[in-house]
């Protein structure tokens, strides 16, 4: 299997997830650097 098919059933296996830390990651205001402790999950 190729690697792009790879990387897209990864993605797909765990949208929900990638879909909520990107929510975490925009709800974090970036002034105050508060976004280490999503990131570091």
């Amino acid at each position: 299997m190729d690697h792009i098919r790879q990387i897209q059933q990864r993605v797909n296996q765990q949208r929900e997830e990638i879909i909520q830390f990107m929510r975490d990651i925009c709800a974090i205001p970036s002034m105050n650097s508060a976004a280490s402790a999503t990131v570091q999950r």
